[in-house]
């Protein structure tokens, strides 16, 4: 990962659906980290079906003083990013980066749902390519409270950039496209039933 850009591994520990924990690990750390997880946790590091870094753990668990390791390397969001809020004196960037991880994480599961509604195809243009498929709320609607299939639509990625922008409407169950982008291949969605 570091030879891709990667300087920071960040760690979320999630807990019905609620950021509990966080953790930024220097990328050049984590192997290290982790062997010395391995060292005094083995039942808990090896045994897991998959290698995991735990940072997180119940004080009720046993072996929970493994995460010390992680706490140790951790290093605070303000430090990344240089942002810290002057007049409470805490990160900016903390607060900027759980709201979009709890964002991301609100839209996964929110375009598995659609998904499974629309059979993983746009409602308007039927494309099967899943990734090019996005989420669209409805009007009126907002990711922090409308998250069921009620309150959304699947859509290719250019389609929901119109609704977006404004130069598209859903209106009774339609897709209608303002006159200014009727061009090209949108010409032929402008009044399409959604499906």
């Amino acid at each position: 990962m570091k030879s891709q850009g990667v300087d920071y591994l960040l760690l979320v520990y999630l807990k019905e659906r609620a950021i509990q924990s966080h953790y930024a690990l220097p990328i050049d750390s984590v192997v290290e980290v982790y062997a010395k997880q391995l060292e005094g946790w083995p039942s808990m590091a090896v045994n897991g079906s998959d290698a995991q870094l735990w940072f997180y753990q119940e004080a009720t668990e046993r072996h929970a003083e493994c995460v010390r390791h992680v706490h140790a390397a951790a290093v605070p969001l303000a430090t990344i990013s240089g942002k810290t809020d002057p007049s409470t004196g805490e990160s900016a960037a903390v607060k900027t980066v759980l709201a979009e991880i709890e964002r991301r994480l609100q839209q996964e599961a929110f375009k598995n749902r659609l998904g499974e509604k629309y059979g993983w195809r746009c409602a308007v243009s039927g494309n099967e390519v899943r990734e090019v498929l996005d989420v669209a709320h409805l009007p009126g609607r907002d990711w922090r409270q409308h998250n069921t299939v009620e309150d959304g639509v699947l859509l290719r990625a250019d389609l929901h950039r119109l609704l977006d922008s404004g130069l598209a409407t859903l209106r009774d169950g339609k897709f209608c496209i303002e006159e200014k982008a009727l061009c090209d291949h949108y010409v032929d969605f402008n009044g399409r039933p959604i499906r």
